[in-house]
């Protein structure tokens, strides 16, 4: 059920002094580079505790099913689409 109310002007409410919101338009804007992010984001989040042998070990790789493989269909010569 939808109802549509009327503007608060309608129904006498008044308020002492208008609702103002300050200008932020013309404030000033710092960028930070490439590697003042990656900083404060490993400040923030820094890398779990790794153990010596964890360290020197490679990352395994997953091993993964093959694809299987779609029959190839090739037109005949003389086939209209």
């Amino acid at each position: 059920m939808q109802v549509q109310l009327r503007l608060f002007l309608d129904w006498g409410i008044r308020f002492k002094k208008p609702y103002e919101v300050p200008e932020k338009a013309q404030r000033k804007v710092a960028y930070a580079n490439k590697d003042e992010l990656e900083a404060a984001i490993l400040r923030k989040h820094p890398p779990a505790m790794q153990t010596r042998s964890e360290r020197s070990q490679p990352p395994l790789r997953e091993e993964r099913a093959p694809l299987p493989r779609r029959p190839i269909f090739r037109e005949r010569p003389g086939d209209d689409l």
